[in-house]
């Protein structure tokens, strides 16, 4: 996860003389989520021990490469620091997962607060990878560095929101009164003021209603859907669910917007994507001339050469 430690000789070896390094109200729970008590297999309780003690290593770089001002080991450092969070939030966002389909769909009243910190946790850490890509644009050292940890506190919050949403899962059907050690959701409007202003420029990039490159193509195209919905969905909402480097295309018919990734020309690329992405919920659907078909008559098609 880390690279050789050659790199990095020189900087860590002045880390103990450096100044404090600046952090935009910096939180820091890791130590609150082991009081959460989540035990997991063998093989992801080994990835959250690597992730810690790699997280523990990435804040020592980056102190040294801020001290130095060498903005190209601070983004190496600030990235393998965001690799650790992703890692330990893909573990609990799984067992969470697993454990919900289990549960009522409907929540008793005192579990309701289950799926928000869930949906709150996927929110925060898709606000992240917006003020990530903000801060990536930035020249300045200074700049760049408050935007980093603008977002690793949304990454921490999320964390947190994610780890106390599956504790309460892993304990169902009995229902306690959580009095936690420190009530960080507190921190949920951190830094709103420079998240909005991100994000509302990046909200700029949201579809529009008639996709014009599936409307207008000819012959059988490919796509991968991965929402619906009567009402527009928000850029925010999308990057919930989809998070990747396909850009998000959105089609409107029969009074549903239909929000896919592609298109492509073959089922069989479709497909490839498909699998790569691994999205719960998502198909491929069939288009000819920029109207809605059978999956199986958009290939019957194309075997008997047609168009």
């Amino acid at each position: 996860m880390f690279p050789g430690t050659k790199t990095y000789a020189g900087l860590l070896l002045i880390i103990m003389i450096l100044t404090p390094y600046y952090a935009a109200g910096q939180l820091d729970i890791w130590v609150h989520l082991k009081y959460l008590q989540l035990n997991f297999n063998e093989t992801d309780t080994d990835s959250l021990d690597i992730a810690s003690a790699n997280k523990e290593r990435s804040d020592r770089l980056i102190r040294a490469a801020i001290g130095t001002g060498d903005r190209e080991i601070l983004l190496q450092a600030f990235g393998d620091l965001f690799e650790s969070t992703r890692t330990v939030y893909n573990i609990y966002d799984r067992d969470f997962r697993g454990r919900r389909g289990d549960l009522p769909p409907v929540l008793p009243e005192e579990l309701k607060i289950i799926d928000y910190m869930g949906d709150s946790a996927g929110e925060n850490m898709n606000r992240s990878i917006l003020i990530k890509k903000e801060a990536e644009k930035s020249e300045n050292i200074e700049r760049l560095t408050a935007l980093y940890y603008v977002a690793y506190d949304l990454e921490m919050l999320a964390l947190l929101n994610k780890g106390r949403a599956l504790r309460m899962i892993r304990d169902y059907p009995v229902i306690y009164r959580y009095v936690w050690d420190e009530d960080m959701t507190r921190m949920d409007g951190l830094h709103e003021g420079i998240i909005r202003e991100v994000i509302e420029e990046e909200e700029t990039g949201v579809p529009e209603k008639q996709e014009p490159g599936l409307k207008e193509r000819e012959g059988v195209s490919y796509v991968i859907q991965i929402a619906a919905h009567t009402n527009e969905l928000s850029y925010s909402h999308l990057r919930a669910i989809y998070s990747g480097d396909f850009e998000i295309g959105m089609i409107y018919e029969e009074n549903w917007y239909r929000y896919y990734l592609g298109p492509w020309n073959t089922f069989e690329e479709a497909s490839k994507v498909m699998n790569s992405v691994n999205l719960s919920n998502s198909f491929i659907s069939a288009y000819h001339n920029g109207r809605r078909i059978g999956v199986s008559e958009a290939r019957r098609r194309q075997a008997q050469g047609q168009r």
